[in-house]
């Protein structure tokens, strides 16, 4: 079954919309960060795309946490 989830427009008088915006410039950055210190490895393959992700997404933990959670405020509506 499929459902609809309605997603609101970003709203720039919307504190949890501006804050969003906001986590989403840090993780950007701190993934930058994280690969110029830390290049992925080379040759590549699928395998090793999957750990290096994991990486990434364990440096960038906090702000997924706090983008997890206004998300799901959002959406209730």
């Amino acid at each position: 079954m499929l459902q609809e989830i309605l997603i609101p427009l970003f709203d720039p008088e919307d504190p949890s919309h501006v804050r969003l915006a906001e986590l989403a410039q840090e993780a950007e950055e701190k993934t930058r960060e994280f690969q110029a210190a830390t290049p992925p490895p080379k040759p590549i393959s699928p395998k090793l795309i999957g750990s290096y992700r994991n990486k990434v997404r364990e440096a960038i933990k906090g702000e997924l946490a706090e983008i997890d959670g206004i998300v799901a405020e959002i959406l209730k509506g």
